[in-house]
């Protein structure tokens, strides 16, 4: 499975993905969706997913801790190969359940990401947050579960941004009005880079998503408010959409959708 390490100053960063030949003729693509997770010393943040286990486990079997986004299995796939050796995993006190108790997932989701294994977390309430520098920001939005961890001048925000461009489509149970103010909350704080799921922005990219984030409800509400439907709002504010976007709507079966990035924008279920 492919593997890319890279760093940007003391932050190692792991790129991951796997590799699914039946993507390439949709895609263009044998990689359908790359994931980031990140190690600063011994601090592990997020783990990527468990489909390269045997790829990175030489890379973080040395980490002390391990500090979770969200219980997603793109982020916390090989968090069970070091809880099994003894190192503290430390997550939001709702992700503790689901972790313990992976959910059901879809098939594209089994294949792109596989099944994680259960494990137990430590509430990040007893984590040695001082002794290690951290700050904690409790950022809900794409989970309920989310947290961001302020370390130096670096911020590691999980999947609050989807990449330096706003998204097309939102994943089942986004709340978008939410994420604006955990982005908010994020910029609060004094940093240079944000490291995400999807890769490191800058402190003004990561700015200039919030702005654009905020244009696209707003424009979404005007057109809501003139009248428009969904199907409408959708047609308007994406009049060409790229094969990726429906493509991961059809194998999604709409657990992701552009529809319901609307839906979230404007508060509606």
């Amino acid at each position: 499975m492919p593997v890319v390490r890279d760093r940007v100053e003391d932050v190692v960063i792991f790129k991951v993905g796997t590799s699914l030949p039946q993507f390439k003729d949709i895609i263009g693509n044998e990689v359908p969706y790359w994931t980031h997770f990140y190690k600063l010393g011994d601090i592990l943040i997020d783990t990527g997913h468990i489909n390269v286990s045997g790829e990175v486990l030489e890379y973080i079997k040395d980490s002390q801790y391990v500090f979770l986004t969200h219980h997603h299995e793109d982020h916390v796939g090989n968090a069970y190969l070091l809880a099994e050796k003894g190192v503290d995993v430390y997550a939001h006190e709702l992700a503790l359940p689901l972790l313990k108790n992976p959910p059901n997932l879809k098939t594209y989701r089994k294949l792109v990401w596989g099944v994680p294994k259960s494990f137990e977390a430590k509430p990040i309430g007893k984590a040695p947050l001082k002794e290690l520098g951290i700050k904690t920001i409790y950022t809900p939005g794409h989970t309920i579960d989310h947290l961001a961890y302020k370390v130096d001048n670096y911020i590691f925000v999980g999947d609050l941004v989807a990449g330096k461009k706003i998204p097309m489509m939102a994943f089942i149970g986004e709340d978008f009005r939410e994420i604006i103010n955990s982005l908010n909350k994020a910029l609060n704080e004094e940093f240079d880079y944000a490291f995400s799921g999807m890769g490191v922005l800058t402190r003004d990219e990561f700015s200039k998503y919030l702005e654009d984030l905020i244009e696209l409800k707003e424009k979404v509400k005007e057109l809501y408010d003139r009248g428009l439907g969904i199907d409408k709002i959708v047609k308007e504010i994406f009049p060409s959409t790229p094969k990726i976007v429906l493509a991961i709507e059809y194998v999604s079966e709409g657990e992701w959708s552009r529809e319901l990035l609307v839906k979230s924008l404007l508060g509606l279920k």
